[in-house]
């Protein structure tokens, strides 16, 4: 009580609620008292900062495949098909006629 009345008349009651969580606190833990909440409380925090950095990955990862707009990628993957034929016919005149042998791919 002595040291509570050593403090400014505005943080005594404060202080006292102080001392008296850590009296409870001794109660339930001899050892460590309030220090073995804290210690707790900050592996969770850990936790939680882990488990946030887990779903803001997924979710940066889902917004990436969402912002790809399929269509673009067909038409994309399309054009470039049609391309290469195209250059392909262009330079070799008998593509796609049916030459049989190794490239023959047969009635499938």
């Amino acid at each position: 009580m002595q040291m509570v009345q050593q403090l400014p008349v505005h943080l005594r009651a404060e202080a006292a609620e102080c001392m008296s969580f850590e009296a409870t606190s001794r109660i339930r833990d001899p050892i460590y008292g309030c220090a073995g909440i804290i210690t707790q409380l900050q592996h969770q925090i850990i936790q939680a900062e882990r488990e946030v950095a887990k779903i803001q990955a997924k979710i940066t990862f889902y917004n990436a495949q969402v912002h790809v707009d399929p269509a673009w990628l067909t038409q994309s993957h399309y054009a470039q098909k049609q391309e290469c034929t195209l250059q392909t016919s262009i330079s070799n005149p008998s593509f796609g006629e049916s030459r049989g042998g190794e490239f023959d791919d047969g009635p499938f």
